[in-house]
């Protein structure tokens, strides 16, 4: 083959040049967002979430889209927990009275995850129908 040599050494420049952010990075994970998982209350005692840890880091969503179907097309106010209590279904009156810090607390995973979130445009800080 005429010149096999330098399209062989074109090809592995190439593929070094393609490849090589890839092998940089590496087992350089960017490290895990920050978050407060604290529960600020007023009466400072100890408030159990309406869910597990794990099944709100993961699931949250889907509970909050299930909640707003429930509520606004069934009518539906309350949610029964895993352990059996009644919570009401609401983002206001639920999860922003306990997780009070919308930066600290929503905005470092999502901002880390890529996600925008439009609760805002409803609920809590951006509403202008928010409550004070």
């Amino acid at each position: 083959m005429y010149k096999s040599g330098r399209v062989l050494a074109f090809i592995a420049v190439f593929l070094l040049l393609v490849s090589f952010p890839f092998l940089a990075a590496f087992g350089n994970a960017g490290s895990d967002p920050v978050y407060d998982l604290s529960v600020q209350t007023s009466d400072a005692t100890k408030v159990k979430c309406v869910e597990s840890t794990d099944y709100m880091k993961s699931s949250h969503m889907k509970l909050l889209q299930q909640w707003r179907d429930d509520v606004v097309r069934n009518g539906q106010n309350d949610f029964i927990s895993s352990n059996g209590q009644a919570i009401p279904m609401s983002l206001d009156d639920t999860c922003l009275n306990c997780h009070t810090d919308k930066e600290a607390f929503c905005d470092s995973c999502h901002s880390y995850s890529g996600v925008t979130m439009d609760c805002w445009d409803c609920h809590g800080t951006n509403s202008p129908d928010a409550k004070k």
